[in-house]
């Protein structure tokens, strides 16, 4: 079994000491044929689900966390219900506070 390393929340297919400067600490070792199927199964949900419906609901949150005139939690319930992934909803918020949506610079905001 061939297995990847869990660093936090970046998966590694091998275990390296230091990424970006910073050094590593290990959490867990994963089978890497789960995380691929993991990772296949959530690009095949954002083919399958309603584009549309999906970037509505994360504007909206985006829109909550900026302006507070909607409950936040309400349009996280929206986004789930519209299968925003939790990375997207991260993303928007960290937008709604000038920040970049993917703080890696790996992923791009994908309803813009």
């Amino acid at each position: 079994m061939k297995l990847a390393k869990v660093v936090g929340t970046v998966v590694l297919s091998q275990c390296i000491e230091s990424f970006r400067g910073q050094t590593l600490h290990i959490i867990q070792d994963v089978d890497e044929e789960l995380v691929q199927r993991h990772i296949d199964s959530v690009r095949e949900l954002k083919k399958i689900r309603n584009q549309a419906k999906a970037g509505r609901a994360l504007e909206e949150l985006q829109r909550a966390y900026e302006t507070g005139e909607r409950n936040v939690l309400e349009c996280e319930m929206e986004c789930c219900q519209a299968y925003c992934t939790t990375a997207e909803m991260s993303g928007v918020k960290r937008m709604a506070r000038d920040q970049p949506y993917d703080p890696r610079g790996v992923l791009e905001y994908p309803f813009a």
